[in-house]
């Protein structure tokens, strides 16, 4: 489980970086529409590759975590490494959703006969989708594990503590 983490990381940043030039909300129609012209391999690496690793890699890790985690969470009937768990769920439909978007922006006919409307309306989805609703699954992943951690001792402190400071940044920052 521990590999299939540290792969997901490196497969999703390395997915991340081409499409890091990309749009961001409230730009006009036609700055998406070229720039989904012009990046349609970058974006399938993004959905493809992104949308894979989240989906089987992250999964895979979040179900070793779990593993790990439930044998020392019995003091609280399993429900932080529960809630860690249910977060990552979270975290693949928010993601594997907000791949959904782009992958429709990236479709050609799509792409030439939806209005601009339609085109920054499901940018503005993709947008919500990362800044609003993908921090509170990461936020119960790593509340539950981190919880956890720091009243078990199963893994360093040192993480829990991280965990809990990215907590708090997440939370502060969707709020803000």
């Amino acid at each position: 489980a521990g590999w299939s983490g540290l792969i997901y990381v490196l497969v999703f940043v390395g997915s991340s970086i081409p499409v890091a030039d990309s749009p961001a909300l409230g730009h006009p129609a036609v700055d998406f529409r070229e720039w989904f012209e012009s990046s349609q391999i970058p974006i399938a690496l993004t959905t493809w590759g992104g949308g894979l690793s989240l989906s089987l890699l992250f999964l895979l890790f979040a179900s070793g975590l779990r593993s790990l985690l439930k044998p020392v969470d019995e003091d609280n009937a399993g429900m932080w490494s529960r809630l860690s768990f249910a977060g990552a769920i979270i975290m693949v439909a928010i993601g594997t959703t907000k791949a959904t978007f782009w992958a429709v922006l990236s479709l050609d006919n799509i792409r030439s006969s939806a209005s601009d409307d339609i085109i920054t309306t499901l940018a503005a989805f993709d947008g919500v989708a990362v800044a609003a609703l993908l921090p509170w699954g990461v936020s119960a992943f790593l509340l539950g594990a981190s919880v956890v951690i720091l009243q078990s001792g199963v893994m360093a402190k040192w993480l829990g503590w991280l965990g809990m400071f990215t907590v708090f940044q997440f939370i502060i920052s969707t709020l803000w």
